[in-house]
């Protein structure tokens, strides 16, 4: 393998985005007015492999580019993103989101979102 690249789609930059897996690894938005992420949708935290079911876990990486005027993004609370933080709305900064989702010991699907410093 000499060279792995990942698809990136540059997602909706307003209201509400839901994060779908389906849509690519990368995902980009450029907010051109207040954003809140919905929900996340399409992970795989189970795979069936003609036998039984195989716990998984799958990431998608968000990158959130402000421009000149910048947009509050906010994250889901709760269980849908058990750890998610504050995106910075520092004028034409960029962070990175990870959202990762497992399978919990109660079986559950469960997200974690990690929110990067701002990179200026």
């Amino acid at each position: 393998l000499r060279s792995y690249n990942e698809f990136q789609y540059a997602t909706a930059t307003s209201g509400t985005v839901n994060i779908d897996k389906l849509n690519a690894q990368v995902q980009f938005i450029a907010p051109t007015a207040n954003v809140t992420i919905g929900d996340f949708q399409n992970f795989v935290t189970t795979a069936f492999d003609s036998v039984n079911n195989d716990t998984q876990s799958d990431t998608v990486t968000l990158i959130i580019q402000q421009g000149a005027t910048p947009y509050t993004v906010s994250m889901p609370t709760g269980n849908a993103a058990g750890n998610s933080s504050v995106v910075g709305t520092t004028a034409n900064s960029v962070t990175m989101v990870s959202v990762t989702a497992f399978r919990s010991s109660a079986n559950a699907a469960i997200y974690l979102a990690t929110v990067s410093p701002e990179f200026v």
